[in-house]
């Protein structure tokens, strides 16, 4: 029997009791590191560079800062930062403090900053005005919030998903949230202060924490490459093998643009590449992967969720990943209790995946509605699971194979994506009558969105047109690669649209 969780803000309700706590965990451990590796690297851009005592000195300094300026223990602060070491000074300062941040991506549209913003309520927003870093203390006019935010686990951040009902929702993860990744994927890797990290992916996108996570836990040096490097994938291979990397982490979807630069180098120091975000056809990087695998890199798949903060499973490929069809992610992190159901609730070897452990997050920090309707009980098992929405198979060797989503939730570009959200943004858009927004599959990553609409009487609107508004409106991992004027949008018998009738005609064109 399922059931929703009952006093789910309480994180024994949700994960059960701790051995860690902030005090002996996540700062305490950067703090020990920026002591005893003060003078090595501990994060640079392609501007500055500050070494652990510098980065502590400097978080310390902004931490007083915020404190002036009245913000205390179990606040929200915005931070709206491009790619520097400013960035990780700004989320070590507010952490320090016992306040949380939300990540204001900086490549948003306004609406959905202006959702995020109104709907987080922060009490401070960290940001850059000509060159330099601003703190504003910002003053909330409607009756004050708070999330579930417990002083013996507080919050340290709250990061916006794709929602079902066209908004955002923002789900809290805790300081013993990060230790417990940390902690549990130890034994899994060999990482050490010797590594280079890289910042790859946005601060508003989880796989984020653990980028920063991994090397600040280590000792390690975090290098902070621009957007522009980022994107531009000969100039980012570049970078990797100049700035000798040893840890990588990508989405598949990044990785097949990046691959061709790095194959070709010998001198290329990659210990470890982890793919994540989405899931990973690994026979379409056969040749990449076996160069690679006979330089000595490990390539590790891990599956992970927002709400069960970053990585729930581990699965290092091997020669059967490089010639079969499936995407094995492997087992659960230790740590995790997992169970498989049908759509009746039983144990099953094919169903959704439900996640138990003491990575589970607290939720939807202002919504305990969809909070409980999420993370649940199961009658034979103590503990929270958090019921994912992802179908896996059970394998015979235990491993678990992703399927996909179970409902209208997809993974674009590493993200989650909610195709509600998507149509609710383009129903804005005036020449428009109709909307569906679905995905279509690709070798690579398994998906893009295609927007499939129906003008309004009189209107005219080019492809390209759309897509110029559709950037306007949406996250750029959100705007569709495809628009296809449709004449009708379908519906299956109970009411629903129908994606796949709608996919598979325009395929067969």
């Amino acid at each position: 029997m399922v059931t929703p969780c009952v006093g789910i803000g309480r994180d024994s309700e949700i994960n059960g009791d701790s051995d860690l706590n902030i005090e002996s965990a996540l700062i305490a451990k950067f703090e020990t590191n920026a002591v005893f590796y003060a003078n090595e690297i501990a994060v640079s851009d392609q501007e500055k560079t500050l070494t652990y005592e510098q980065l502590n000195v400097r978080s310390n300094k902004r931490r007083d800062q915020l404190a002036a300026r009245g913000i205390k223990k179990g606040d929200g602060v915005a931070i709206s930062l491009s790619h520097t070491c400013e960035l990780v000074v700004s989320m070590l300062a507010v952490l320090k403090l016992g306040a949380y941040y939300i990540p204001i991506d900086l490549r948003n549209p306004p609406e959905r900053t202006d959702y995020i913003i109104n709907d987080s309520e922060p009490k401070a927003k960290i940001y850059e005005s000509s060159g330099r870093i601003e703190l504003s203390k910002l003053n909330r006019s409607k009756e004050e919030r708070q999330p579930f935010n417990e002083r013996r686990d507080p919050l340290a951040y709250v990061i916006y998903t794709s929602g079902t009902t066209g908004s955002p929702k923002g789900v809290g993860v805790t300081h013993n949230n990060i230790a417990q990744l940390l902690t549990n994927t130890e034994s899994l890797f060999a990482f050490d202060h010797s590594d280079v990290w890289m910042l790859c992916h946005s601060f508003a996108f989880d796989f984020s924490v653990w980028e920063i996570w991994g090397a600040l836990w280590h000792g390690a040096k975090l290098l902070v490459p621009n957007e522009i490097t980022v994107l531009e994938s000969s100039a980012l291979a570049e970078y990797i093998i100049s700035n000798g990397v040893t840890i990588l982490n990508q989405t598949p979807t990044a990785f097949k643009k990046l691959q061709e630069g790095l194959v070709v180098e010998s001198s290329c120091k990659l210990r470890y590449i982890i793919f994540g975000g989405e899931r990973l056809n690994a026979k379409v990087y056969g040749d990449a992967f076996e160069f690679l695998k006979s330089s000595k890199v490990k390539i590790v798949n891990m599956y992970g969720i927002t709400e069960v903060t970053v990585h729930a499973t581990y699965h290092e490929l091997n020669e059967q990943d490089l010639i079969g069809e499936g995407s094995n992610i492997g087992k659960v992190l230790p740590g995790f209790d997992y169970e498989i159901l049908d759509s009746d609730g039983n144990q099953a070897e094919v169903g959704e995946l439900y996640l138990s452990g003491l990575q589970v997050s607290k939720g939807y920090v202002f919504d305990s509605a969809k909070t409980k309707s999420r993370f649940v009980r199961l009658g034979w098992k103590r503990g929270v699971f958090y019921k994912s929405g992802d179908v896996v198979r059970r394998l015979s060797n235990g491993d678990l194979e992703y399927l996909g989503r179970n409902d209208n939730q997809v993974k674009i570009r590493g993200h989650r994506v909610e195709l509600a959200e998507v149509e609710a943004r383009l129903s804005s858009i005036s020449a428009l009558s109709l909307t569906a927004v679905a995905r279509v599959d690709n070798e690579v990553s398994g998906g893009d969105l295609a927007c499939f609409y129906i003008l309004q009487p009189g209107q005219e609107i080019t492809r390209r047109e759309l897509k110029v508004m559709a950037r306007r409106l949406l996250p750029h991992y959100m705007v569709p690669t495809y628009f296809i004027a449709v004449k009708e949008i379908p519906h299956t018998v109970n009411g629903k649209v129908d994606r796949d009738f709608l996919v598979e005609k325009w395929s067969c064109k």
